[in-house]
């Protein structure tokens, strides 16, 4: 539960994706994490939630 509440997180408030230090400079990586994990945990519907917003951001 707390996996997608931080993508839910993300999907609304992308500046949590800023680098330190930066303004617009996004950094995805950490979906790329929660999608591994997801799919770890074999919620493959949340895995391409996070897969599919990573590809739009970069």
């Amino acid at each position: 539960m707390a996996l997608i509440r931080r993508l839910d997180g993300i999907f609304m408030d992308q500046s949590l994706l800023l680098r330190p230090g930066g303004r617009t400079d996004l950094d995805p990586a950490p979906l790329l994490r929660l999608a591994e994990e997801f799919d770890r945990l074999g919620d493959l519907a949340q895995a391409e939630r996070a897969r599919g917003l990573h590809a739009s951001l970069r």
